[in-house]
């Protein structure tokens, strides 16, 4: 997946934005911290329903997690 790293570079900026350890996003979006921290070194990918949560709770759009965009908004 051309975009994964981007994906991962952005989803730990914004759990660090949060301020939150993989164990706490983990709880929010009910996965394992070992699956946070998995996608964060690119070592799994997310589904889709994960990627969907994941962009629930941090507001902003899948084009933007993905590294389609730079505009978290759309």
């Amino acid at each position: 997946m051309e975009n994964f790293k981007t994906f991962q570079t952005k989803l730990n900026e914004l759990r660090k934005e949060k301020k939150l350890s993989y164990m706490k996003l983990g709880k929010q979006i009910k996965v394992s911290q070992m699956a946070i921290m998995r996608w964060e070194h690119g070592e799994n990918e997310p589904t889709l329903t994960n990627i969907c949560q994941l962009c629930d709770y941090f507001e902003v759009t899948p084009n933007y997690l993905l590294g389609y965009t730079d505009n978290p908004n759309g």
